[in-house]
């Protein structure tokens, strides 16, 4: 409840000001996560097709995969499989939706931010209408989570550390790390396999082309 005297507000202003920069930052911290699983996890539905086709056109239109015809039907099967779970993943999460949404609420909640810090510390009926609409906020968007919030309470402190001019060595937890990159990391690694294994077919196909004319001219 929003005190009527000025040193009240005054306390309660710091409280929220801080409450209100953190959930902003965890918002952002949300968003850029959101941008980060929608680019790999694209890159790693894009590589994973392109190599389908690529090992399906040696397979149909050269004479490459005679002898190994049981091997390049695993890497088909093994492929359409996660090209199958992709897909439903990149359908289902609707990534760059919700990073829309983090990022608008974010903004959303650094404007309260603002008018917060703006605000006279006397100016009761302000202040309520500020925590009327930051309570609107919270119920009406995505929620983020728990170590995006921890990841932005950081970014907070490193600010506040850099104004005071004084050093800090806090840093996101292992945990928190982990949360955020883990599903990042997957699909990085699913497109990085998928390159690796397009150009070693690639290099394959090209010296087999190439110890076949050798052969014809000897």
């Amino acid at each position: 409840m929003v005190n009527s005297s000025s040193e009240g507000n005054s306390i309660y202003i710091s409280s929220l000001l801080k409450r209100l920069k953190t959930t902003g930052y965890a918002k952002f911290d949300a968003h850029k996560q959101y941008v980060r699983l929608n680019n790999s996890s694209l890159l790693a539905l894009t590589t994973s097709s392109l190599l389908l086709i690529f090992v399906s056109i040696i397979n149909k239109y050269t004479s490459i995969a005679v002898g190994y015809e049981d091997k390049i039907e695993l890497i088909v099967i093994l492929v359409s499989i996660i090209i199958l779970i992709l897909s439903l993943v990149v359908s289902l999460s609707s990534y760059s939706l919700k990073s829309e949404r983090f990022l608008r609420s974010g903004n959303e909640i650094l404007d309260l931010f603002e008018r917060l810090n703006l605000l006279d510390k006397e100016d009761s009926i302000n202040l309520k209408t500020i925590v009327n609409e930051y309570s609107v906020l919270r119920k009406n968007t995505d929620n983020h989570s728990d170590y995006n919030y921890r990841r932005g309470r950081l970014v907070r402190r490193r600010e506040e550390n850099k104004l005071n001019k004084s050093l800090s060595s806090e840093k996101a937890s292992l945990y928190d790390n982990y949360c955020y990159w883990s599903s990042i990391i997957f699909f990085k690694v699913i497109s990085i396999c998928s390159i690796v294994i397009f150009f070693s077919l690639l290099i394959w196909a090209f010296y087999y082309a190439e110890s076949n004319i050798f052969s014809k001219i000897s």
